[in-house]
This record gives structure tokens, C-alpha cells and sequence, in this order.
């Protein structure tokens, strides 16, 4: 089929085109309205006690850095934690990861990175609620070791890698915009050629009025 026999086809079907058009736009519609989601995550690093000659009460042979960085994260995971939190105004759910990080010839991983994360359709609620979160846990872990008298030079110490940044992951993103828009055009193009031999062969079958 040549380009020009392309042309006509779509010029002779034009209004199933017309219709494929319509609901696009409907679906362009449909993704205007949803409401964003925005996402963010603070990343905290967890580094060993400075001091090797004044050892730290729970980072001995039962107890390593990861371990400490686990036992804080189930606690700010906890019920009683979230309540607190819920109390002083952060509603939004948040989520707690704790990935290794070190070398490969070292498979210890001694070195735990945490990644606190939060959902929300506001990106200040997700700002405020993964700064509260991150607070919390230096807190619980501050407390943790204060509780054991652990010399403050001799505390797991925690530094803030990176700071959260809301990214839209549901909504209206550019890219759901495109993909509505494309479909769209395909399913357009792909219904015209395949309705047009049978409007063709429906046409010569109707039945002729004298």
C-alpha cells in the first residue's frame, strides 16, 4: 500500500478517526483529574563508634552497627512510635529501608545506610513527615545508647546523605500524557484500516433501494 492509498483510507474513514479522538480525549481527561502522588525518601548514614579504645556497650560481639541500625528502624516502625508521631501532626505513612553499604572485599557491610521514605498528593506533607521520621530515629537512637552509658564520643553517629526530594509517581506526569496521546493515535490508526474492507464489504452488501 503506497503512501497515497495510506492517505485516502484514513481521509475516507475520517470518522472513525473522529471517534478514536473523542476517547482519547476522555482519557486525557481521566488522567488531569487523578490527584498527584509525590514520593521522598532521606537517606541516613550510620558510621562506627570513632573511638575503638572506649568501646560502645551494644556494638560488641552481640551487637554490630547493622544490628543497632535494625533494632532503631523496628522501633520507629512501631505502633507506639507512629501514635507519637501521629500525635504531633504527621498523619502520612512512611517506611523505613536499610540497605549495607562498603566494598566487595568486604562482605561484612559494616556500614548500614537507612532510606526513610514517605507518600503523599502534598509535597510539603512529604518534606515534613520524612524530616519528623528522620529526627525520630536519631532520637531512638540517641536514647538507645544514652540508656546503656555510652560515652557520647564513643555513639554510632548519624549523617543525613541526602535530603528528600517529592517526585511525582502517580498523577499527571508528562509521561502519562504521552502514552494516552499514542495509544490513542494507534488505536486509531490500526481500528481504521482494520474497519475499513469491512464497511467496504457491508457497503456493496446493503441492500440497493430502485
Amino acid at each position: 500500500m503506497t503512501a497515497q492509498e495510506w492517505a485516502g483510507t484514513l481521509r475516507r474513514r475520517w470518522y472513525v478517526l473522529a471517534a478514536v479522538l473523542l476517547c482519547t480525549m476522555g482519557g486525557l481527561w481521566a488522567v488531569h483529574g487523578r490527584s498527584i502522588t509525590y514520593r521522598g525518601c532521606d537517606e541516613l548514614f550510620l558510621s562506627a563508634p570513632p573511638q575503638p579504645w572506649n568501646r560502645n556497650a551494644i556494638t560488641g560481639q552481640n551487637a554490630s552497627v547493622p544490628m543497632v541500625a535494625g533494632m532503631v528502624s523496628g522501633q520507629l516502625n512501631s505502633a507506639p512510635v507512629r501514635h507519637q508521631l501521629q500525635a504531633a501532626g504527621v498523619t502520612q505513612y512512611y517506611n523505613v529501608l536499610m540497605t549495607n553499604t562498603g566494598e566487595v572485599r568486604f562482605p561484612a557491610y559494616t556500614s548500614p545506610t537507612l532510606h526513610i521514605c514517605t507518600s503523599s498528593t502534598s509535597p510539603q506533607a512529604v518534606l515534613t513527615a520524612t524530616a519528623a521520621a528522620s529526627r525520630k530515629f536519631e532520637s531512638l537512637l540517641y536514647t538507645m545508647q544514652a540508656d546503656r552509658q555510652v560515652h557520647v564520643k564513643s555513639m554510632i553517629t548519624v549523617t543525613k546523605v541526602a535530603q528528600a526530594v517529592p517526585r511525582p509517581i502517580t498523577g499527571q506526569p508528562g509521561q502519562a500524557y504521552f502514552g494516552v496521546v499514542l495509544i490513542g493515535l494507534l488505536a486509531g490508526v490500526a481500528l481504521v484500516f482494520w474497519t475499513d474492507p469491512l464497511l467496504t464489504r457491508w457497503r456493496y452488501r446493503r441492500p440497493r433501494v430502485a
